[in-house]
């Protein structure tokens, strides 16, 4: 995939006012996305954080701010590149999962279907993941 274009949607961001709720971790640390993001606030944010790090229950996206993020590599997001070569042998999908995001998704203009197939594994924070991003 090579549609990069600046609208794109970082898959994976953290909790702030304006993000989308785009999934929820479930008990085995799995993502299960919702058919629709519901934007958040100031006032959702203060309120989760009592049930704990809220990026290790909840899904998030917002805009992708390219050479702002950590992971930018000048041209593409590199986190999908490094998690893609950790997991992406132990990862077997045939088919998609729903999401809501696609279209804009950074992750699926760079690696489409592979970016797919390990998302739904990813979660902000995870202990002892590469770049703390993968669920165990």
């Amino acid at each position: 995939m090579t549609r990069l274009a600046a609208d794109a949607l970082c898959p994976s961001s953290p909790a702030t006012p304006g993000a989308r709720l785009t999934g929820v971790i479930e008990p085995g640390g799995r993502v299960a996305n919702l058919p629709t993001p519901l934007p958040i606030d100031a006032n959702f944010i203060d309120q989760a954080r009592a049930g704990g790090p809220l990026e290790k229950r909840f899904r998030f996206s917002s805009p992708c701010v390219e050479g702002r993020c950590g992971y930018w590599t000048g041209h593409e997001c590199g986190l999908i590149g490094k998690l893609h070569e950790a997991i992406v042998a132990q990862v077997s999908e045939p088919s998609l999962p729903a999401c809501a995001i696609r279209a804009e998704c950074r992750w699926w203009r760079q690696r489409g279907r592979d970016a797919c197939a390990i998302c739904a594994f990813v979660v902000t924070g995870s202990e002892g993941a590469p770049g703390g991003y993968i669920s165990t």
